[in-house]
């Protein structure tokens, strides 16, 4: 990371509010702004930035007057992503739609959600609650249907439906909550699941690629959430990874996860990401048919974001590893403790979740 001018200027956009993703939000910039050497300018919402900024915005970012007024042109403008079209940076992309009469936003990838049909589960995208019980209908006779918000992040607003009934309820109780025009994913649903995380940070002067699993924990209201994730690194590209230390699934889930990533960029014209994470699912369909297929792309700082940073810092102090093992965590519930040395990212009584704990830290660096 030596040679880094230190002219630029860190801000972060979209986490003023209270609650631990801010707070964790924040952290992690003023982490990152050491790291490449670059000051900290918080929050830049309310006043112009000039083209030495580096954004790192809570979302993906889109439209032509967005970019304009930050100043994104490139990768190297930001942490994260940015889309002409909103919808670009949701599941919607990952399926296509259910006839060529379906209701469709401006500017929809259909060769790409074409393209991807082998390295996605069987499934449809719906704007309309007509084409969404249509594409319901083709699904359900193969097995249980899981519908999806295209919004909806670490599994919140789900449904699994087995029979038409449940799936007219999932339908209309989402609905109810979530306009159809915004986009609901209907794809068969999988059992004995294995979420694995793949993606690549391209930082400044430094790309770092991962892999790893995702795990779940409980929230304080006795749900499942996302727990975290275990992550291998290695600086450079997806062929830097340890071979040998991937098993075959992992190995096939990279592959998914880096056809996607190269579809999204011959199909989506404009995109930039900096930040490209893409969360793979491999189970079992109804039937014990083993199947395998990206499940959501992630165009900006996510939960695994602070196991990212660590295993960056890793690498940073350790330049003849050949890869670092890092983990983030989450933890629920009053009295947690996080492990001597880690980077705690929040600790603290949430206003929406209730007690929370979340920490960063590296379990070993692979020599080469």
């Amino acid at each position: 990371m030596s040679g880094i001018s230190s002219s630029r200027t860190v801000y972060t956009h979209g986490c003023v509010q209270d609650g631990h993703e801010a707070a964790t939000h924040d952290l992690l910039a003023r982490r990152l702004a050491g790291l490449l050497g670059f000051a900290f300018g918080g929050a830049c919402e309310n006043f112009e930035i000039d083209e030495t900024a580096y954004l790192i915005p809570r979302t993906s970012l889109s439209g032509a007057e967005t970019a304009s007024r930050y100043r994104i042109g490139r990768e190297g403008d930001l942490l994260g992503g940015w889309v002409p079209e909103a919808y670009m940076a949701t599941k919607a992309i990952l399926h296509p739609l259910v006839s060529p009469r379906a209701a469709a936003p401006p500017g929809w990838p259909e060769r790409l959600t074409r393209a991807a049909s082998d390295v996605t589960l069987p499934g449809f995208t719906a704007f309309s609650l007509d084409d969404a019980r249509a594409a319901g209908e083709i699904l359900r006779p193969h097995g249980p249907v899981r519908v999806k918000p295209v919004h909806g992040t670490g599994g919140h607003g789900q449904a699994v439906a087995a029979t038409a009934l449940e799936l007219e309820d999932a339908l209309t109780h989402l609905a109810a909550q979530y306009p159809p025009g915004d986009g609901l994913v209907l794809e068969a649903d999988l059992s004995q699941v294995i979420t694995y995380s793949v993606g690549q940070l391209r930082l400044p002067h430094l790309t770092v690629s991962y892999c790893g699993t995702q795990f779940l924990t409980t929230d304080n209201t006795g749900h499942a959430a996302y727990g975290g994730s275990e992550l291998t690194a290695t600086v450079g590209g997806y062929e830097n990874l340890p071979a040998e230390n991937l098993p075959a699934a992992m190995a096939r889930a990279v592959a998914c996860a880096a056809r996607f990533d190269g579809l999204a960029d011959r199909h989506l014209s404009g995109l930039i990401a900096s930040r490209r994470n893409y969360d793979v699912a491999a189970g079992r369909l109804a039937g014990a048919a083993p199947a395998m297929g990206v499940i959501d792309q992630s165009w900006r700082v996510g939960g695994a974001t602070g196991a990212e940073i660590v295993a960056i810092e890793a690498l940073s102090r350790n330049p003849d590893a050949r890869a670092v093992r890092a983990r983030s965590t989450e933890v629920y519930g009053a009295g947690q403790i996080p492990p001597e040395g880690a980077l705690v990212c929040y600790h603290g009584e949430d206003p929406a979740v209730g007690p929370l704990l979340k920490y960063a830290f590296v379990e070993d660096v692979l020599a080469r």
